[in-house]
């Protein structure tokens, strides 16, 4: 399933539910996306209060009704509960792994600076530096809506930030445990795969250049590289004209040119 980019949707990323820190549940009065980061933040320090808060609001904010909240609070969007559940896990998990955090103040234009302090929060507004790392397939496979437990998040919480440094490694072996966990079979993203493959090996026996891949890859909808997901980009053609994720794609055919099997003349 390719969730839809809901962050790109203002309401989106702020609508946020805490059982004790917002009480009464008013739609926007929730904890923010800084309110979050203050939390990552502190429960790296060990924190334990911000960590159970961090997976309080976890817990309260992928529950089907404050789906259906947002739906009355900011008008229908074209997902559904399991969309929500897994764009706002895979936005909760993602901040969980923030690899750098810096600083504005002051109107435009602003620049950004290192903390001083530690409570960097009281300084300015903040601003994370992502982890490129691509986790929403796993994040489909890894867990359902039904998997919604704060006892849970609260772990995952404690275990992620509790590795200084290897967040985002901590945050994949996780991941893989809880795959493997389910048993959930890989034969279908190895279908995937062979059927992109073979669909470039064949071009390539027809002289098609790369760019000429790329086209037959969005006409017959074969899903984005990891590279491209990290870059925002859904298209392979858009891709190809990327200076860096164009580099993905040519190592693909690269390898795909050295499995061709010879020609018989």
């Amino acid at each position: 399933m390719r969730l839809p980019d809901l962050d790109l949707d203002p309401a989106f990323p702020d609508f946020n539910f805490h059982d004790t820190w917002d009480p009464t549940f008013t739609p926007g009065h929730g904890p923010t996306r800084t309110q979050l980061a203050e939390w990552v933040y502190r429960s790296r320090q060990g924190e334990q209060g911000a960590r159970l808060d961090y997976a309080n609001t976890m817990y309260w904010t992928l529950r089907e009704e404050t789906f259906l909240c947002f739906e009355r609070a900011h008008g229908a969007r074209p997902i559904g509960y399991d969309n929500w559940f897994y764009c706002k896990l895979t936005q909760f998990l993602e901040l969980l792994v923030y690899v750098r955090l810096s600083l504005t103040v002051g109107p435009p234009p602003q620049c950004a600076y290192q903390p001083t302090t530690d409570r960097p929060w009281e300084e300015g507004f903040l601003v994370l530096g992502p982890a490129e790392v691509c986790i929403e397939g796993d994040v489909q496979v890894a867990f359902t809506p039904q998997d919604n437990d704060p006892t849970l998040w609260a772990e995952i919480v404690a275990e992620v930030s509790s590795a200084p440094g290897e967040w985002v490694a901590v945050l994949e072996g996780i991941l893989a445990r809880r795959r493997r966990a389910k048993g959930t079979p890989k034969a279908w993203e190895w279908k995937r795969k062979k059927k992109r493959n073979d669909l470039i090996r064949e071009l390539l026996d027809q002289g098609a250049d790369g760019l000429t891949i790329c086209e037959e890859l969005d006409r017959q909808r074969i899903e984005p590289l990891p590279a491209m997901r990290v870059a925002r980009i859904e298209s392979w053609v858009a891709a190809w004209t990327h200076e860096r994720v164009n580099r993905n794609i040519q190592q693909l055919i690269a390898k795909q040119k050295s499995r061709r099997k010879p020609v018989k003349r």
